[in-house]
């Protein structure tokens, strides 16, 4: 069970930063400036 915990946690912060990352930037861009930038 708790693999299953860890990897919500994992999830939840990877949402949260692609959400930022988002909002940041904007809309309309290529997926790869969103990748970039969320590499950081």
């Amino acid at each position: 069970m708790a693999d299953m915990e860890e990897l919500n946690v994992l999830s939840e912060r990877v949402l949260g930063l692609a959400i930022q990352v988002h909002l940041e930037l904007g809309e309309g861009l290529l997926e790869s400036t969103y990748r970039d930038r969320a590499a950081r």
